[in-house]
């Protein structure tokens, strides 16, 4: 839930330079992980069980993905293996290089992405330097946190 709240979180931009003017800070997981209570006693109701379960809470963390931009959930999805932008960019069905940037810029600001300078720049032309891109620890961490006992890479990759 955690990781759904800071993968919320808006960085404001201003519309014409589209430089970033704010970072607000993410929301407790309170509101959300009543919620989801609620939501997996629902379901449970329904499907006639005493308590929610794993198979409960692998709707309910599907649930929390699905409430967060679809973009942001599909780069963290690309990023268990390290990617450079090009990569990510076809990933997201081909969308725009500098929309690409500013999505992995959000995602660095909000602590969950990394990069570093790429130590192959053979045959670059000169310009914008090659990164890779990957996930924080923090990141990692809040992923294992979310869903202990599935396939990380599963429950991002199906988005």
């Amino acid at each position: 839930m955690k990781l759904a709240c800071k993968l919320k979180t808006p960085i404001i931009r201003d519309s014409r330079t589209r430089e970033v003017t704010d970072i607000y800070e993410p929301e407790l997981p309170t509101r959300l992980y009543i919620s989801l209570i609620q939501l997996g006693k629902g379901i449970a109701l329904v499907q006639g069980k005493e308590e929610v379960d794993q198979e409960i809470y692998s709707i309910l963390y599907r649930v929390c993905l699905d409430s967060c931009p679809r973009m942001r959930v599909k780069s963290l999805g690309m990023l268990f293996e390290n990617c450079i932008l090009e990569e990510i960019r076809i990933g997201l069905g081909g969308i725009s290089e500098a929309t690409v940037r500013r999505l992995l810029e959000d995602l660095e600001l909000s602590r969950l992405v990394t990069k570093e300078p790429a130590k192959e720049q053979a045959g670059k032309k000169k310009g914008r330097p090659i990164y890779i891109y990957q996930l924080s620890s923090q990141c990692r961490k809040l992923l294992e946190e979310a869903n202990p006992h599935a396939s990380i890479t599963a429950s991002f990759t199906s988005q």
